[in-house]
């Protein structure tokens, strides 16, 4: 059994298609697909300019944190990490956007059952995205499930005992008996 979220889930996703059939089902929370952030025009052309001689230059980090989740805890504990960064690189962005870029030609690769569960006002990976990544699936053992009012972090939402149990119950079809 496999769980990813933003990222991760993203990663799930490849090593679903990379090696098919090896689990017994799989969820993506919240996948990054498809950005639903708009970068300023001018840093787009900076990084591409940059990014061949330094890979390393730092763009401020574009995250709200009161757009992650709507617990305010949630948002007190991103502001005080400690590992929580104001800047990304500009490699990390490239890594990222590559992958997005052939990301949707792997959905009919993947064999292992998937739950994919999205936020429908996600500010940073677009629901549009997962909704996209899920109808490119060629599985019989599927399902989608959205949610209004949810932001990115459903994981760590106000009402995530629905988001759990939803899981729960996936992972629960798939047990050995």
């Amino acid at each position: 059994f496999l769980a990813g979220h933003s990222f991760g889930g993203q990663v799930l996703l490849n090593f679903l298609a990379e090696y098919p059939g090896r689990f017994q089902a799989a969820c993506a929370a919240s996948p990054n697909l498809e950005i639903a952030l708009t970068m300023p025009k001018w840093q787009e052309r900076l990084g591409r300019m940059v990014l061949p001689v330094w890979p390393q230059m730092k763009l401020k980090n574009l995250t709200d944190p009161s757009k992650l989740s709507h617990d305010p805890r949630v948002f007190a504990e991103y502001k005080n990490d400690p590992l929580i960064s104001d800047y990304v690189t500009l490699g990390i962005g490239k890594v990222l956007l590559e992958n997005l870029g052939s990301i949707f030609e792997k959905a009919r690769r993947i064999q292992t059952p998937l739950l994919m569960l999205h936020g429908l006002e996600d500010v940073y990976c677009s629901p549009k995205g997962t909704e996209r990544f899920y109808n490119q699936l060629q599985l019989e053992e599927k399902r989608l499930k959205l949610y209004e009012g949810k932001y990115h972090e459903l994981l760590n939402e106000t009402g995530k005992e629905e988001i759990y149990a939803e899981m729960e119950q996936w992972f629960d079809r798939f047990m050995p008996a």
